[in-house]
């Protein structure tokens, strides 16, 4: 019985865990996940899993060669999220004076492009799969770490694994704010899903403290009360 309460009360003190949750940036995704506005056409697409939202736009970055960062600029040379049956990449509007964007992929033919995720909490972000992928394709990873709503590129000319998953897990990336890019024109793809963790915050210590005082307490008299007997 002892040990049952310790645990109980263990459990009340550090319990944070949260399931995984998918988000499909597919167009049978966005049918099933999708939360109103449209998904073509629209400068962001909304998608609701497990009660998280998140919200995908797009824009371009320009590197900065004194720091060697990236400068995010969010509907740069009005990008916009294009979904398709392959997973969702980035339409550049080429009524700006670009060349047409016709395979909407995430590249570097128009500027850096990069998706950018918006979350409505803050989440671990823990795999991203890309779809139309060749062997000379990669990624460029970006979080805002400060909060202040401005990303920051943490790696880049990362190679898009086998499988085209890229697992992230490891690096413990929390945030609300993320975006996977792409620079030149070698690399090139759609982004079919992504998995994050909701970042559930430790029960706070003055309210489950009483619950762990209150457990070894009832122990306690009850073994006081078998030594009287």
């Amino acid at each position: 019985m002892k040990t049952y309460i310790y645990a109980l009360a263990a459990a009340a003190l550090t319990a944070t865990g949260a399931q995984a949750t998918t988000f499909t940036t597919t167009t049978a995704g966005y049918a099933a996940q999708g939360t109103g506005g449209c998904a073509i056409g629209c400068n962001s697409q909304q998608y609701t899993v497990d009660g998280l939202v998140l919200t995908i736009s797009a824009g371009i970055y320009t590197d900065t060669a004194s720091t060697g960062g990236a400068v995010v600029t969010p509907n740069g040379n009005d990008a916009e999220p294009r979904i398709y049956v392959t997973g969702t990449g980035v339409d550049i509007d080429a009524g700006n004076g670009l060349p047409n964007d016709q395979e909407d992929e995430v590249d570097g033919n128009n500027g850096n492009e990069v998706l950018i995720f918006s979350f409505s909490q803050q989440v671990s972000l823990i795999s991203a799969l890309f779809a139309a992928v060749d062997s000379n394709d990669g990624f460029d990873l970006f979080i805002d770490s400060n909060n202040d709503g401005v990303l920051e590129r943490i790696s880049q000319d990362n190679d898009i694994p086998g499988g085209n998953l890229a697992n992230f897990a490891a690096l413990n990336l929390v945030g609300k704010l993320f975006g996977i890019g792409a620079s030149g024109s070698n690399d090139e793809w759609k982004l079919a899903a992504l998995t994050v963790r909701a970042v559930v915050s430790d029960v706070p210590l003055p309210a489950a403290l009483p619950l762990f005082l209150a457990g070894v307490a009832g122990f306690g008299f009850s073994a006081r009360r078998k030594q009287r007997a």
